[in-house]
């Protein structure tokens, strides 16, 4: 990331940030790299972003975080359809064009069950992100062969608002006067709908499939091909979307343990790990 200054007293572009997908992967028309090193423009957040991103419920269901894209990140006409390996390199982005590149951070040490305090440098944070590049084209142990395309950021947060309603169910369900026959009856219905949606999620990220017979590429025939095949031909999928799935994400960050807790008998290090998608990461308080 380079940061540039200005004199002006509006808003505009103050740093400029190279994507992990160099633009691919997003339909045509929702990004504009136009230019030769392939960067996008990343202005400071408004006022008004910051107090969407107060609002739980706009953060629950994703439009604060798409509003704040849209508002910050010029090029970026529809971040629903950002692909997860460029979400947190533009989360990061905004945040440093914001603020600035140092984030306060505080760990619970283990052992002593203390309270620590850090700082660091999210400009070097963003060379902590998973490395590699998105592969498209696998061929699995039977000899299928998959075309995969990256989950976007609407997936995802579909995903998360789902996962939410079950474990909100769940947790209401054991405070209910209801049956148990009923309780079960409840969460068996909540498994299957969570099963239904992890394979969909799947089925979304398949372009296309190949076999020695056929060649599957419309979404029902992938969804009738994931759902029937034998079961570890189906883990094998859902573990390289998922392991491709995994590019460009933060990863913990190591963190040195005072001297006097290590005296304790705490460890000299500690991972944690950074959560981007949230108020307390854009908001300072």
């Amino acid at each position: 990331m380079q940061q540039t200054t200005s004199n002006k007293s509006y808003r505009k572009i103050v740093l400029y940030t190279t994507l992990p997908s160099n633009g691919e992967y997003w339909p045509q028309g929702t990004i504009n790299i136009s230019n030769p090193s392939k960067e996008i423009g990343i202005m400071p957040m408004t006022m008004l972003d910051e107090m969407n991103l107060r609002t739980p419920d706009a953060l629950m269901n994703g439009e604060a975080i798409v509003a704040m894209i849209k508002s910050c990140c010029p090029d970026i006409s529809d971040p629903w359809q950002a692909p997860l390996l460029d979400i947190e390199t533009i989360l990061v982005g905004i945040r440093v064009a914001t603020y600035g590149p140092t984030l306060a951070v505080s760990t619970k040490i283990p052992v002593v069950n203390e309270v620590h305090e850090f700082s660091i440098d999210l400009s070097e944070a963003v060379s902590n992100l998973t490395q590699g590049t998105f592969k498209q084209e696998h061929v699995l142990q039977d000899g299928t062969a998959i075309k995969i395309r990256p989950m976007t950021y609407r997936t995802m947060t579909q995903t998360n608002i789902k996962n939410y309603e079950q474990a909100r169910l769940a947790t209401n369900l054991r405070s209910t006067d209801a049956t148990e026959a009923d309780k079960i009856a409840e969460i068996q219905k909540a498994f299957k709908q969570i099963a239904s949606m992890t394979v969909q999620n799947i089925v979304d990220q398949i372009v296309s499939i190949k076999t020695p017979d056929a060649e599957y590429s419309m979404p029902k025939d992938v969804y009738e091909f994931v759902t029937n095949v034998p079961a570890p031909v189906a883990q094998e999928i859902k573990a390289i979307v998922t392991e491709q799935n995994k590019i460009g994400t933060m990863k913990p960050v190591n963190v040195q343990v005072p001297p006097e807790f290590v005296e304790k008998g705490a460890p000299k290090t500690v991972e944690q790990n950074l959560i981007l998608d949230q108020s307390n990461f854009f908001v300072l308080s």
